[in-house]
């Protein structure tokens, strides 16, 4: 079992991030994601992150690839709760003076 903390959750999803190819590369070559554990409050905090340095849409597909168990295991939450959280943050997101960036996604492989 590996419990994946917010920092390379939020490398994945951000392409300009320092760290996205090595977390990507990491990701992408491991042979199941059955054994990756995201705690719940890892969750909280990787979208506080996300919506902030890449807007509400990049958090939303974020939480919608957390629900099809894209980054492995959420614990404390389930995928309904998940693809909810989504579904309130597209109807919330209000507009703002920022540019908002598109989410990255990442293969449920």
């Amino acid at each position: 079992m590996i419990v994946v903390d917010t920092g390379p959750l939020v490398a994945l999803v951000s392409p300009n991030d320092a760290a996205h190819e090595a977390c990507h590369n990491w990701f992408e070559g491991l042979p199941t994601r059955r054994n990756l554990v995201v705690p719940a409050t890892v969750v909280a905090e990787a979208c506080y992150l996300i919506e902030r340095f890449g807007g509400p849409h990049a958090e939303a597909v974020f939480l919608d690839d957390l629900a099809a168990g894209a980054y492995g295991t959420v614990t404390g939450l389930v995928p309904d709760d998940l693809q909810r959280m989504g579904e309130l943050v597209r109807q919330y997101a209000r507009p703002s003076g920022r540019r908002v960036r598109h989410g990255h996604r990442v293969g449920t492989g």
